[in-house]
């Protein structure tokens, strides 16, 4: 593939939609040959100091000129508003050259504009990044074609990246190729979740898209439940609360050999729409086999209350021996 400069290279070139992963950062390159874990305690036995490993940090840029909004018909205050936020977004990248994570994660539910992109090229390039955007396009018949997902790993962590236009298309509102492509992302997503129930290593599932919108499928957010999913997060920054929580979120359960309501969707003030179900008329099993599950195999996971539409970075720690010492913080640049 070719690119325009090495910095849209470096920001679209890692994504290979084939093989639905990023350059540099696959299951290979983690010496995944081996349970995930075990490489990581074999480095641990082989160290001679007996000081803990340092928790694995990678970051997620939250801003809301990631998100699809109303643009202000006046024109001079929307121009104001945008350079405010290019401002701001600015000093997240100051703030990432800085600190130096493992990563840096931008999902976005449109383009980004090309001031964002500039900033983004300028991040170290030492420090990966992963760019999960809807791409633009003219002709609205080939937009299953410019929604990607795909998956990365960092130090026997997974990260999957879904398509948030994807995972909302039903029957009734999309044509065949938007249908087609949607059921392609069910049957990957399928596969992945089993993987990561049989190895049980760390999993993060990222969204581009409002998933408090009431639009997204409560059937999608079971089966990564079910999937061992320790969290999932959209572009939109994490809420700001006076309670201080080390994985702050709303908790979504998965209950053994469960069924809900084809069709139906996740509404977080409605507690009823995510009781379990297991009657047979129209409802669908969250399992993708015929086997019977017993107590041990309910589980749960937490869906960020992504809903602050304002810019910071949002940071993710991950014990690298013990997989559920895991936790999430806002650091806001505005502040």
């Amino acid at each position: 593939r070719f690119f325009i400069n090495g910095a849209e290279a470096r920001l679209e070139g890692r994504i290979r939609p084939d093989t639905r992963d990023v350059v540099g950062l696959t299951q290979m390159n983690d010496d995944q040959g081996k349970a995930p874990q075990a490489a990581v305690e074999q480095s641990q036995f082989e160290r001679k100091s007996n000081d803990p490993l340092e928790m694995l940090e990678f970051v997620q840029i939250c801003s809301p000129l990631l998100m699809e909004r109303t643009a202000n018909p006046n024109a001079d205050e929307e121009e104001a508003w945008r350079k405010a936020q290019t401002k701001l977004f600015r000093k997240c990248v100051a703030r990432i050259n800085k600190i130096r994570p493992k990563l840096v994660l931008v999902c976005s539910q449109v383009t980004v504009d090309a001031a964002c992109r500039k900033l983004l090229a300028r991040i170290n390039e030492s420090i990966p990044v992963v760019l999960h955007e809807a791409k633009a396009t003219d002709d609205a018949s080939s937009a299953p074609q410019k929604q990607e997902f795909f998956s990365f790993w960092l130090s026997g962590i997974q990260g999957v990246c879904l398509s948030y236009p994807l995972a909302c298309v039903t029957d009734d509102n999309a044509d065949e190729a938007n249908k087609a492509k949607r059921d392609q992302q069910l049957a990957w997503v399928r596969e992945q979740m089993e993987l990561v129930r049989m190895s049980k290593h760390p999993f993060f599932c990222f969204v581009n898209g409002p998933i408090h919108s009431g639009d997204f499928p409560l059937y999608l957010l079971k089966r990564l439940a079910r999937g061992r999913a320790l969290a999932m997060f959209s572009p939109l920054a994490t809420e700001k609360s006076d309670k201080k929580t080390k994985r702050a979120g709303m908790k979504l359960q998965y209950h053994a050999n469960e069924k809900i309501g084809r069709g139906a969707t996740w509404i977080p003030e409605k507690d009823e729409e995510t009781a379990p179900s297991n009657d047979d008329d129209g409802n669908v099993s969250i399992k993708s086999t015929d086997s019977v599950e017993d107590d041990g195999d309910d589980f749960e996971t937490i869906i960020d209350s992504s809903s602050c539409a304002e810019t910071g970075l949002r940071w993710i720690r991950v014990d690298p021996i013990h997989a559920d010492e895991w936790s999430h913080s806002m650091d806001w640049v505005g502040e």
